[in-house]
């Protein structure tokens, strides 16, 4: 694989800081890559050499992930903001956002939050009618586990859901930058008070923005897909955007390591 420049930096938030990183590229336009739950930048990284032939690509790490600083309490609101902000810092470039499963609800709130940044929307293998659910973080949290061996946690990697066309050569590439070291010992590179993450009902002010917006929106599922009922999502799509710009790929839920 043709390996790609990046810039790397870290934007200060006052919760913390978000890592991001970006090709050295001067294309007319941007696209903005949002991971899913629990993952980071490097889900994308497959994908990359080959966006970056007509793009500028930006990758992230939502707060509280990958190489992104821990905060007090997450929600997919601040998410939206953190995805925006680099948006903005992308100045006037026509912008292209794309989110996979909790990165595309993420992806959601920040399209809400600043349409006017965003060419299109591009949502991978998520219903987004879970816009509607809203939940309070609880009051307890799992403690983050430290394992005195590398190779200890590097074992006990699983994708989840665990179907992928990816190579195991590429398993062990994401499980590698899926941990790191502490004063502790290693653990997993995410704050495990990311499993208590609030949510808030934004269904029909997403819906009006979306039909109101002149953002392109656009739906992409896994035709193996274990996560959802595709016929429901493509409906719900529908009812959502007011559009049927759905396209149904071959792959399972993590679309970017299959195709």
């Amino acid at each position: 694989m043709t390996l790609i420049p990046f810039k790397h930096k870290k934007l200060n938030f006052p919760e913390g800081h978000v890592y991001v990183a970006s090709t050295d590229t001067k294309h007319a336009e941007t696209c903005i890559l949002v991971h899913g739950f629990l993952g980071h930048h490097h889900w994308w990284h497959w994908l990359i050499p080959k966006l970056a032939a007509h793009y500028n690509v930006v990758v992230m790490d939502l707060p509280g992930m990958g190489k992104s600083d821990d905060r007090d309490s997450y929600s997919l609101h601040d998410m939206g903001a953190s995805i925006a902000t680099i948006a903005l810092a992308c100045q006037d470039k026509k912008i292209h956002l794309v989110g996979h499963s909790l990165g595309a609800l993420a992806s959601a709130h920040a399209l809400l939050q600043s349409p006017e940044l965003f060419a299109s929307f591009i949502c991978i293998d998520m219903d987004l009618m879970q816009l509607q659910t809203s939940s309070k973080p609880s009051q307890t949290s799992i403690p983050r586990r430290f394992y005195p061996e590398k190779e200890g946690l590097l074992s006990r990697f699983r994708l989840v859901p665990p179907e992928t066309l990816l190579s195991q050569n590429g398993i062990s590439y994401l499980a590698h930058k899926s941990i790191s070291l502490f004063d502790s010992g290693w653990a997993w590179s995410f704050d495990p008070k990311i499993f208590n993450i609030n949510k808030t009902n934004i269904y029909k002010k997403f819906c009006e923005c979306c039909q109101d917006s002149t953002t392109n929106t656009h739906l992409i599922l896994g035709d193996k897909t274990s996560v959802l009922n595709i016929e429901i999502a493509k409906t719900n799509w529908q009812v959502l955007t007011g559009n049927n710009h759905v396209v149904v790929m071959p792959g399972f839920h993590h679309l970017m390591l299959d195709e």
